[in-house]
């Protein structure tokens, strides 16, 4: 325990070395090259015996299952309360899908086809992947991800250091509204903005960036943080049924729809 305020900040690649099943879509994609590297970034902040450690994925979402089994490999990290810890996603849609091994043959995938496939009632779902299987499965993920995220926290707790905090504002803008808004009341996905009667964007976008600045023997480190902010994420997915995206959105992980790492 210390009165004094200590910070402590960690990296760890979540890149798979393997062909995965990218999570994002109703349809199955597996990855075929990595394009952006994804990363768990971890923060801890602790002080009079009061502590927070947050990680930061380059995932869809994080399951109750997820943050069980991290928490399970963190309760030997000296000083650390496992039950403290929180997990955020930066909701990239080409990163892994997994699945806890424990839940194996019930409905637990993180992949959106699952929901998809809830929802058919009898419809036929015609693969994209041509029978071929990731080469890192749902479970290995899993396994993989608890690995990963428990190690950024471990690196986290030990890298602390006094510190203090101020803060800093910005703008990224990177953010927009999808949905093209037209005079006949209509509006559209995706919807093409060179129309002679579009209108507008239906949503705005706020552009605004908080965050602490730490002090200077800090900031090596801090740069890390950086990919737990709106500046971090771009967009990169390409599908079939839509356009290409160019500019940014959130952080991208590996692959289009089919074939090798």
């Amino acid at each position: 325990m210390s009165n004094t305020l200590r910070i402590g900040l960690s990296e760890v690649s979540i890149t798979p070395d393997k062909s995965i099943s990218l999570v994002g879509q109703f349809y199955e994609r597996i990855s075929e090259y990595v394009e952006t590297p994804i990363t768990c970034t971890c923060l801890v902040i602790e002080k009079d015996g009061e502590q927070m450690t947050q990680l930061s994925s380059d995932m869809t979402g994080i399951t109750t299952d997820l943050l069980r089994a991290v928490r399970k490999a963190c309760a030997d990290i000296p000083g650390m309360d496992p039950m403290k810890l929180m997990i955020n996603a930066t909701h990239t849609h080409t990163s892994h899908t997994f699945v806890d091994p424990d839940k194996e043959g019930e409905d637990e995938a993180s992949a959106s086809l699952h929901v998809l496939e809830r929802y058919l009632k009898g419809g036929v779902y015609e693969s994209l992947t041509a029978g071929r299987k990731p080469e890192m499965d749902p479970f290995e993920a899993f396994r993989f991800l608890v690995e990963r995220m428990s190690q950024a926290c471990r690196e986290a707790w030990a890298n602390l250091h006094p510190a203090h905090i101020r803060f800093g504002f910005g703008r990224a803008a990177i953010g927009m509204s999808r949905r093209a808004v037209y005079d006949d009341g209509t509006a559209k996905m995706w919807g093409d903005t060179n129309l002679a009667n579009f209108q507008e964007l239906e949503g705005g976008n706020d552009s605004s960036s908080s965050w602490p600045l730490l002090p200077a023997k800090m900031t090596r480190s801090w740069k890390a943080l950086s990919r737990m902010s709106a500046a971090r994420a771009r967009f990169s997915s390409t599908t079939p049924s839509f356009p290409p995206i160019t500019g940014a959105r959130s952080a991208s992980c590996s692959g289009r729809n089919s074939a090798k790492t």
